[in-house]
């Protein structure tokens, strides 16, 4: 006996495992540039800590969160070879050199930027590969060698530099493996030694080496066949010559099964030898370049010049029957039952599809091979063992499925489309009228004219039908009798009760709605997740949820916390499905569209919930070109005053229907409500004012439920620096400053006033007044008499009744004394004294203001304007008119 024979079982079982790809095929979403990636060949793949995937192609990097890539270019060297991320940076081996993507900064740093000038060589080439062992990072180069950076400082800078180093893999965090010119090795990078080794039997050049499993797989390209290895416990290397596979160009490995990518094969699986291709499935490109099964369990294949290729576990929760995969004739599928391993579809223009699941056979009944009554065949139910079914025009067709015979029952001027069979076995058919049909002799008795009936449903001793514009009418099953009619007025095209009594109920454009039993009608919208506007066909599974075709995708509703969930074209679903074509048998669901079937494997669907929280990507701003990149979506960011309308971008990792993912935020310190966010993945924050928020982003998840992963950043905006500290004490000091000059100012001015009224005192008693002492000779008592009396009358010049006792009294003397000093001083009298300044006055009024010469005259104190011209006439020896004449053509 062959003792290698055990070995071999060991890696059948391993090879062999998987059951998911043994039950299903592969089926993609495809990417391309059309969707934002760079460049349509992708040459690695990887994912980071946050859960974004990472694609190295021939002109960039890309990083895709499930809605959006976002490309990074290296400008002198785009081609993308290897890829590995830790939790800091992003190691990126290009054509020429090694790169880095620093997570803290979002931005590309190059070999010749310190501090990592000293770990990348500039002779290094191409980096081929790049893995971790334990806490450290080994590199290889095109040059064949093993480089170990370690903390920026090269410790060993080439491992086993004697060998030419072809591929290398991580085998657990003591190991690596590697393959050379002598043959593939156990190497122990720490000690930078050989644990063990196998030599060569040929001089081939691996293209790729994978480990999983304790099974090493070598590729080789070409024509070469892909080699096993089995790395045992003590880490020896055994040869499985008999375990050998397609010539392929690398290698990866999905639900526990081996993959192959192949130069134009497509992909190959180890697990029942299955091939996938452009010719078997919608693989998007059959040059295969890469291959990556993510955190999740999602596949992830890219391809030269054709884009990458997306497969999940999610996508087997729904199969489609359609023309293309050969289970239907026609694209419109009106009817629906299955029975056993046979599916009945009715066509809308085809007639009858026969297919039986387990023989993978079709068979198509139409008015040209049989005696079908008509080819629009809209309902079907099932009745003992045959299947009634409506033709729109024609009538009512029962089918044999024992004898494959058909007996009809035409209907002048029918007008039909649904069929239902009630929990007494009694069978109402609907269309223009309301009908019953009595299945013993064909005939049909209609309840109701011309009311456009929709559909119907059972209630324990009810019928509830639905019409297009009449609203609901409720009838007793037994005796028919009409019971209420409700919701008149309405046009209602979907009528479903489900398991616990309640009513639902589509109105046409007014989304889905639920009947009260006061007969009032809640409606779901888009605020509870309800995007659609008109509901064809509504299921309930086994678990209670319900399933509601619509214009606009398949929903599905948790009656626990009232959550839509939306099935569509991310989860390869049409988006427009039929009236009343739905069928269900125990956990499988089956609903109509305008393109085949869709089988709904309720049991099967379960969500995962999401734990990857959001990232907070940067911070722009409204009318500014700065950005902030965050480094952390927990941290604090300081803002100036002038940037205080800033506008959060963020990203979230989610591949499976991320359109289902609801997000709120609230804004800590500016309200503390939630509030909903665009599909746009940014937060518009306009205007706030200075001081201290708390940003906090939380998500929904598929199945309804908030994640405990809340997303925060911390923002401060500065006051404006008139309110700062500083600011408030500048201006403080400001305003003091300005007070005091404005007082030193106001002090100024007054000097200069009063300078001004003493120099016009000082001419009007010099030169107004002939004055007998001159001016140098008076004594300093006089003086300051004269000044008490001058104040006196320049204070008083406007008071017409203004007498010399009043100035006497103000002067500080005795009218006796007054009259000598002044007549003394001045040869002239006070009286005159008063009148003499009045008229000086008077003088500089008429030269220097508008007034007119009665206004002159009260303000001089003249009461009359007869007085003040005959005394200014005899001062001046003309009219106070012709002396303002005659010194106004003075001034220039």
């Amino acid at each position: 006996m062959d003792r290698r024979l055990p070995i071999y079982i060991v890696i059948l079982i391993i090879l062999t495992r998987g059951t998911s790809m043994s039950a299903k095929d592969l089926s993609f979403r495809h990417y391309d540039v059309t969707d934002g990636l760079s460049e349509n060949t992708v040459n690695c793949i990887s994912q980071d800590h946050r859960g974004f995937m990472w694609f190295g192609t021939n002109n960039g990097l890309n990083r895709f969160d499930g809605t959006s890539f976002k490309v990074y270019n290296f400008l002198s060297d785009n081609v993308i070879k290897s890829l590995y991320p830790d939790k800091e940076r992003l190691w990126i081996g290009t054509g020429k050199a090694l790169y880095f993507l620093d997570f803290n900064t979002d931005s590309i740093i190059s070999p010749k930027i310190p501090p990592f000038n000293d770990l990348c060589y500039n002779d290094t080439g191409a980096i081929i590969d790049i893995v971790k062992c334990g806490d450290r990072i080994f590199l290889l180069d095109a040059a064949g060698r093993i480089l170990s950076p370690d903390t920026c400082i090269m410790k060993h800078p080439s491992i086993l530099s004697s060998q030419h180093w072809h591929t290398i893999a991580s085998l657990n965090d003591r190991y690596i493996l590697g393959i050379s010119t002598e043959g593939m090795s156990v190497i122990n990078p720490t000690e930078a030694t050989i644990v063990s080794h196998m030599s060569n039997t040929h001089t081939d050049i691996p293209m790729d080496l994978f480990y999983a499993d304790s099974m090493a797989v070598v590729t080789y390209g070409n024509d070469k066949r892909t080699e096993c290895f089995m790395i045992t416990t003590d880490y020896r290397i055994k040869p499985t010559y008999e375990m050998l596979y397609p010539a392929a160009d690398i290698a990866g490995s999905h639900n526990n099964s081996i993959l192959l990518g192949t130069n134009g094969q497509g992909i190959y699986s180890t697990y029942g030898t299955k091939w996938f291709n452009t010719a078997n499935s919608n693989l998007s490109g059959n040059v295969v370049t890469s291959i990556f099964t993510d955190r999740d369990g999602n596949l992830w294949v890219g391809t030269y010049r054709d884009g990458i290729n997306f497969h999940s576990p999610v996508f087997w929760w729904f199969d489609r029957y359609t023309i293309d995969n050969g289970v239907l004739s026609h694209k419109l599928a009106t009817a629906i039952m299955k029975d056993g391993p046979i599916l009945y579809i009715g066509t809308d223009g085809g007639g009858l599809d026969i297919y039986d699941i387990e023989k993978r056979r079709l068979t198509n009944l139409n008015t040209g091979n049989s005696d079908i009554i008509g080819d629009d065949i809209l309902s079907m139910i099932q009745d003992g063992g045959d299947i009634l079914m409506i033709s729109y025009t024609k009538g009512i067709s029962r089918f044999s499925p024992l004898t494959g015979k058909f007996v009809n029952y035409p209907l002048k001027n029918a007008l039909l489309w649904c069929l239902s069979k009630d929990p007494d076995g009694k069978i109402w058919a609907l269309g223009k009228d309301i009908s019953v049909f009595d299945q013993a002799t064909g005939a049909i008795k209609a309840l109701e004219h011309d009311v456009t009936a929709s559909c119907i449903g059972f209630s324990k001793q009810e019928a509830w039908v639905a019409t297009s514009g009449h609203g609901i009418y409720v009838y007793h099953r037994r005796s028919f009798k009409q019971l209420r009619h409700i919701l008149k007025g309405q046009d209602i095209r979907t009528f479903f009760i489900d398991s616990h009594g309640n009513k639902w109920i589509g109105i046409k454009n007014r989304g889905l709605s639920i009947l009260s039993d006061s007969d009032s009608i809640m409606t779901f919208g888009p605020d509870n997740g309800f995007t659609a506007s008109n509901v064809v066909s509504i299921q309930e599974d086994t678990r209670g949820f319900l399933w509601i075709a619509t214009d606009n995708g398949l929903f599905r509703y948790n009656p626990t916390n009232r959550h839509f969930r939306r099935f569509g074209e991310y989860d390869g679903l049409p988006a427009t499905f039929l009236s009343n074509s739905s069928h269900k048998t125990d956990s499988i669901l089956y609903f109509g569209s305008n393109q085949g079937v869709v089988k709904v494997n309720a049991s099967y669907i379960n969500f995962n919930n999401i734990s990857t929280p959001v990232v907070i990507d940067k911070i722009s701003f409204s009318g500014s070109d700065t950005t902030i990149v965050l480094p952390d979506s927990n941290m604090s960011v300081e803002l100036p005053s002038n940037l205080n309308s800033p506008i959060l971008h963020f990203s979230h990792p989610a591949f499976i229907s991320p359109e289902n993912i609801r997000y709120d935020y609230t804004l800590e310190g500016y309200g503390n409500q939630w509030h909903k966010i665009g599909p746009d993945h940014k937060i518009s924050l306009p205007n706030l004012p200075y001081g201290n928020y708390t940003l906090r982003i939380r998500f929904r998840d598929s199945n309804g439920n908030y994640n405990k992963n809340i997303s925060s950043v911390s923002i401060y905006i500065a006051p404006p620096w008139w309110r700062s500290r500083w600011g408030v004490t500048m201006c403080a000091i400001l305003v003091s400053l300005a007070i005091y000059l404005l007082y030193r100012t106001s002090l100024h001015f007054k000097n200069i006033k009063k300078k001004a009224r003493e120099e016009e005192r000082k001419n009007a008693f010099e030169h107004a007044i002939e004055i007998k002492t001159p001016i140098t000779d008076i004594m300093s008592t006089d003086k300051k008499l004269m000044d008490r009396v001058l104040d006196a009358i320049d204070l008083n010049l406007s008071n017409a009744g203004y007498s010399v006792d009043e100035l006497s009294m103000e002067a500080g003397i005795s009218r006796t004394n007054l009259f000598k000093k002044i007549q003394s001083l001045t040869g002239m009298t006070p009286a005159a004294l008063i009148r003499s300044i009045r008229l000086k006055k008077a003088s500089r009024l008429l030269i220097e203001s508008k007034l007119n010469i009665s206004e002159i005259s009260d303000a001089v104190g003249f009461g009359n304007i007869k007085y003040f011209n005959k005394y200014f006439k005899e001062e001046y020896g003309m009219t106070p008119s012709r002396y303002r004449a005659e010194h106004c053509q003075d001034i220039p």
